[in-house]
């Protein structure tokens, strides 16, 4: 087409006639074949754009849901993490049977209590024939019968004073209020005053509590346990189902 319009040059001869026919139709062929080229390359150039949207369109919408996924498991780890700790910070000062302060709680709290100089008592609980109850009517029985024991204890002292166990069938409480500790001792006596109940099983035990007042001498809070301890064995030895309370002199 471009050769023949060439050839068609107002220059080279005189459009008139057939040669203005000629050059008029080689004319119309250059325009519809241009127009064609340039529709030809203006769809190319379209669907390479729509590609183009397209491919974007997919890498935006894998955006936006990696970085969602990145957010709800960002959100999942932190609350595995937070919820995590809270259950090993529960668990290193809590009794995983009875669910009141463990040996580390009681030590943390008595360290405490003598660092700060504030006066509180100390009373160590032995369960009498809680060894029987365990050969009689098995371990579960037992269990339960601590955790009987533990919530009563914890109803009788309130949330002012802490009731934790140190192990086996032995509790210790730290109660701040001096004055009336033997009221409470007596209150925690009548626990075991008739049988226990559980399940179709009555436990006949009883309570010994050594009692020990916080003093100057007593540098650790072992100390403090000890003489609860010997009290409580005093206790024991006289019959349980009573508490002494220690006597430095």
């Amino acid at each position: 087409y471009f050769q023949n319009f060439k050839q068609s040059d107002p220059m080279k001869q005189a459009l008139i006639g057939e040669n203005l026919n000629r050059v008029l139709q080689d004319t119309h062929q250059a325009h519809t074949y241009i127009f064609e080229l340039l529709n030809y390359e203006f769809q190319v150039v379209t669907q390479q754009n729509y590609q183009r949207d397209l491919t974007l369109a997919k890498i935006n919408k894998v955006i936006v849901f990696s970085l969602f996924g990145i957010t709800i498991g960002g959100a999942l780890f932190l609350f595995i993490i937070f919820h995590d700790r809270r259950s090993m910070a529960y668990l290193a000062y809590h009794d995983p049977l009875t669910k009141i302060a463990n040996r580390g709680a009681l030590k943390e709290k008595i360290t405490q209590l003598q660092q700060d100089r504030i006066d509180f008592c100390s009373l160590l609980i032995d369960i009498d024939r809680f060894k029987s109850i365990n050969d009689s009517y098995g371990h579960d029985i037992g269990d339960e019968l601590l955790i009987y024991i533990t919530q009563k204890m914890s109803a009788i002292c309130g949330e002012s004073h802490l009731v934790g166990r140190l192990g086996g069938d032995e509790f210790a409480i730290v109660y701040l209020d001096r004055d009336n500790v033997k009221k409470v001792a007596l209150k925690l006596l009548n626990i075991s005053k008739r049988k226990i109940k559980i399940r179709d099983y009555e436990c006949d035990v009883g309570l010994s509590i050594g009692i020990s007042c916080s003093l100057p001498e007593h540098d650790t809070w072992v100390d403090l346990l000890k003489d609860a301890d010997n009290a409580m064995y005093c206790a024991k030895k006289n019959g349980g189902d009573q508490y002494q309370i220690y006597d430095p002199s």
